[in-house]
């Protein structure tokens, strides 16, 4: 017995053929009690009436429920007044309706859409107002502000009479939300300054600049840019800034980040170059500091490649194996000409055991994958996909040969005929499948 949701109601579908028989199926209420007499005759009237249909024959249980549904969520989204969601799921509605050659409730579906339209300009002004007095981003008052306008736009396109846009009250706001803008990002600039985000406080600065020079031009405010206390807030966060920056850099170089610690030491240079530019800081990049960063760097970051390769090849990627071998490699090769060499310390080795053993692992799960594939195809009579993970097989087995086992003396691979024609044959429908 199958049972359908129609709004408040559950009607159980005794025979499963999404059509309602009022002599068989049983309704129950949202409580699971069973409705019967009266209050079943109108209850079942009131939604025929709601989806503008004289009898239940031939209606699509699922169908009726979709224009049900698509009202009640068109009517939550209105009253919150977002139209897109209306509009959605009115189309729904329409679709439902037209597949049991019903006309949609287009009062109530203008309706609907009017209150959410509506309600959408209300709700974008209010919020928009709300965010310049609190001295919000103004960029995200303007969104309010256009999603508003857009709104009026909409509903004067779609309905007969037409509303207004209130540009006065919009150009109240945005005015409202340069002057309020203005002293707030001063504050979250001081406070990024405090945490050493210089790169914030670059940031709010250039808005505040843009702003200052748009609220000018659009409202003649007269605004200034305090030069002076922005300089006092940029010389702070660059002098907390540097510090952590440093920090940073060396934890990550105990991680084996490699790849980060060199984007910082570029950032480190180049921050403490502008802080000396900007404000005479006689700030100095240390060399020896950031050589031993480098050092640990390399040295971890070769540990912790060979241990990325490890755990691709448990998952039997043999490309993404060797890139991390090879990276391994050139970061111990990079440690011995610019650390060892030059400074005196021991070389390190490239551990080639460990790496072939990697390799191998690598190749022997690539090769296990392929040929489960083959299996899975092969019991689905795939011949064309069968053929193709065994050549992947028999390719790897090859690759290990010549590029592995042969310049590292190892132990060559076999291709497992015997099993690759078990499986071919499996796939002809010749004999089971083995075992992948």
């Amino acid at each position: 017995m199958g049972s359908i949701v129609i709004g408040d109601v559950t009607i159980n579908d005794v025979n499963q053929n999404d059509l309602y028989d009022a002599n068989l199926d049983a309704v129950v209420d949202q409580k699971g009690q069973p409705l019967s007499g009266l209050a079943l005759h109108f209850k079942m009237a009131g939604l025929l009436k709601a989806i503008q249909a004289k009898t239940w024959q031939g209606l699509s249980l699922p169908d009726v429920a979709r224009i049900i549904d698509g009202f009640d969520t068109a009517q939550q989204a209105a009253q919150q007044g977002h139209p897109q969601e209306v509009h959605d799921a009115l189309e729904d509605a329409k679709d439902a309706a037209k597949s049991l050659k019903l006309p949609l409730n287009r009062r109530r579906a203008d309706f609907l859409y009017r209150t959410a339209l509506l309600k959408g300009v209300s709700n974008n002004m209010a919020n928009a107002d709300l965010s310049a007095q609190n001295g919000s981003d103004v960029e995200e008052i303007k969104d309010f502000l256009e999603e508003a306008e857009s709104y009026v736009v909409e509903y004067n396109v779609t309905f007969a009479s037409p509303i207004a846009y209130d540009q006065k009250f919009a150009d109240r706001i945005l005015e409202s939300a340069y002057q309020n803008r203005i002293p707030q990002s001063f504050l979250e600039a001081d406070q990024a300054a405090q945490q050493g985000d210089y790169h914030q406080v670059e940031k709010l600065f250039k808005e505040t600049q843009s702003y200052i020079q748009e609220a000018n031009s659009e409202f003649n405010l007269g605004l200034s840019f305090d030069q002076v206390r922005a300089d006092r807030i940029l010389q702070d966060a660059y002098l907390a800034g540097i510090p952590l920056l440093w920090q940073r850099t060396e934890n990550f170089a105990q991680q084996g980040q490699t790849t980060i610690v060199r984007s910082h030491m570029t950032e480190l240079q180049r921050v403490i170059a502008q802080a000396n530019l900007s404000f005479a800081l006689n700030l100095s990049f240390d060399q020896t500091r950031a050589d031993q960063i480098m050092e640990t760097a390399l040295k971890e970051g070769a540990v912790d490649n060979f241990k990325l390769a490890e755990r691709m090849a448990k998952a039997g990627s043999v490309e993404e194996t060797e890139k991390w071998l090879d990276k391994a490699h050139d970061y111990i090769d990079e440690y011995n000409q610019r650390i060892a060499q030059q400074k005196g310390k021991t070389a390190l080795s490239f551990d080639r055991k460990t790496a072939n053993q990697i390799t191998e692992t690598a190749y022997q799960n690539a090769i296990q994958s392929a040929f489960k594939s083959s299996v899975f195809f092969a019991k689905k009579a795939n011949l064309h996909q069968t053929d193709k993970f065994l050549q992947r097989a028999s390719d790897l087995v090859q690759d290990f040969n010549l590029k592995v086992a042969k310049p590292q003396k190892l132990k060559k691979m076999t291709f497992d005929q015997p099993k690759a024609d078990q499986i071919k044959d499996c796939a002809a429908g010749k004999q089971a499948c083995p075992s992948p």
